[in-house]
């Protein structure tokens, strides 16, 4: 006879169990806003803030919000010298660091894919290990900024996100002569539109008064980057940012260049951004100007990518009602949850009356009644498995045949299968260690993936009768999804069959 327990093993919920048993196990998905805190954010903001420069040797970032590096000593707007480097020059700082990508001297062509940190001796190179390869005003070092750790959240069904990132980035010009800073940027997205804004911090230069230096005020949430066709997905957004096209409106800004806008490419960075580089001496490093520059102002791609844990797709219900048969199957429902990458009670065994037993004695068993179990606790360990724990629902084996020769349960669990039927992975990595309440019934541990209970493998037996009052069996689950095994985030389900056999 085949009775249905089901078994649901949740992340966050409590064990239920019902008879007739599925294995499930959820793997987050997404739908709702979910919350991000490992969100980076990569840009190499522009050729030009990896060029070489006309004077003063290049351009280049720097990790972290530069302190006053000319006015300590009292001087004006000077080239940068070795001990500035040594104090002044950072490749990491807090959730900050900024990398270059590798060079091919054979082909004089960089390998964007392969970034190693940016070293003040080689910032006037095309190579980031090699300083024969001189930088040109039309040649870039593609230095890059990273930041790490952003905190936020996303919403992939409604296109929408807000992250926020920790950390500072300087951009120097004409080898130290004029620089400045941004300062935890923040995206926000909407309608297929992102912002990113941030604070603007710096010092004021002049190319015709070199003695100028002043302290610049701040602006606070100002645009630096605008984007369009924005798709919020799983693992990151996809835009295009904006330059070609953005007007800057100079009518505030007299002696500001005036805006080119007649060659093809002509464009601006943000008006905030542009505004701001007025005070520094950098302003038509920003836009079109009509010199042959201009190309090298494009801005570049900003990268943001992140892991969103995605709420999961939603599994059957599973419920038994705890009925009373002879010998034959039970079905338990599982279901647990596999984290993006870093109770367990059992339902009671109610106490229902047992059918009097015949003259002759009779064999019975159920499982009981519940709404399915939770292997609660699902997290990675330290060697990337996934693990979760549980309980199977109690097993109540009555034996009063005066004649009885024994009985077994034992139980095998079939792959585990996501909802969209797409993912799975091997019930191997389920495993039990039954229990009764009785010496000498409880079968052996069976071990995760050794083999698991893929393989049939016993719950308990006796060689004799045990009475009206019945034995109770139950068994800790213990989930180990092995790390190459693990699969998408999502909701998995096993079938679980018990089958009992009276002899």
């Amino acid at each position: 006879m085949k009775n249905t327990v089901k078994r649901f093993i949740s992340g966050a919920a409590g064990l239920a169990l019902a008879a007739g048993a599925f294995l499930g196990l959820a793997v987050p998905a997404q739908a709702a806003p979910v919350t991000v805190d490992d969100a980076t954010f990569h840009w190499q903001v522009n050729r030009e803030a990896g060029s070489g420069a006309y004077f003063g040797g290049s351009n280049w970032l720097v990790a972290g919000e530069l302190p006053d590096v000319h006015g300590v000593v009292g001087r004006g707007a000077t080239v940068w010298s070795d001990e500035d480097g040594a104090k002044y020059y950072k490749a990491a700082e807090g959730n900050v660091t900024i990398t270059r990508p590798t060079f091919d001297p054979e082909t004089k062509t960089h390998n964007f894919d392969e970034q190693v940190p940016a070293t003040w001796e080689f910032r006037n190179s095309q190579s980031p290990t090699d300083a024969s390869f001189a930088l040109r005003p039309y040649l870039a070092s593609w230095n890059q900024v990273n930041i790490a750790n952003g905190t936020g959240w996303v919403d992939p069904a409604a296109g929408t996100a807000e992250i926020q990132w920790t950390g500072s980035f300087s951009l120097v010009f004409y080898g130290g002569m004029t620089y400045w800073s941004v300062n935890d940027p923040k995206l926000t997205v909407q309608d297929g539109k992102g912002v990113v804004t941030a604070r603007l911090s710096g010092y004021g230069a002049s190319m015709q008064d070199l003695t100028k230096w002043t302290k610049l005020d701040d602006a606070n949430n100002a645009t630096i980057a605008t984007l369009s066709n924005v798709v919020v997905t799983e693992n990151g957004i996809e835009s295009t940012i904006d330059y070609e096209g953005v007007e800057f409106d100079s009518s505030a800004y007299p002696d500001a260049t005036p805006q080119d806008r007649s060659k093809e490419g002509w464009g601006s960075f943000p008006q905030d951004w542009v505004e701001f580089n007025i005070g520094t001496g950098q302003s038509s490093y920003w836009y079109s100007s009509g010199g042959a520059a201009d190309p090298r102002k494009k801005a570049e791609p900003i990268t943001i990518n992140y892991t969103a844990q995605i709420p999961a797709e939603p599994l059957p219900e599973c419920s038994v009602d705890g009925s009373v048969g002879a010998d034959g199957d039970a079905n338990i429902c599982v279901d647990t949850e596999i984290p993006v990458q870093p109770g367990e009670e059992p339902g009671e065994d109610p106490d229902d009356p047992v059918v009097p037993p015949a003259p002759t004695g009779e064999f019975r068993w159920k499982v009981a009644e519940n709404n399915g179990v939770v292997l609660g606790g699902s997290a990675y360990n330290e060697g990337g498995n996934v693990t979760a724990t549980g309980e199977l629902p109690t097993v109540t084996v009555i034996d009063t045949r005066s004649n009885s020769g024994g009985w077994s349960v034992s139980g095998v669990a079939s792959d585990f299968t996501a909802a969209s039927g797409t993912e799975s992975f091997g019930a191997a990595a389920l495993g039990w260690a039954p229990q009764a309440n009785a010496e000498g019934i409880a079968a052996g541990v069976v071990e995760p993936n050794n083999p698991g209970l893929a393989n049939t493998a016993q719950l308990g037996s006796s060689l004799g009768a045990t009475g009206e009052a019945g034995v109770q069996l139950k068994a800790a689950l213990n989930l180990n999804v092995l790390k190459d095994n693990v699969p998408k985030p999502g909701n998995y389900r096993s079938t679980l069959t018990l089958t009992t056999i009276a002899q």
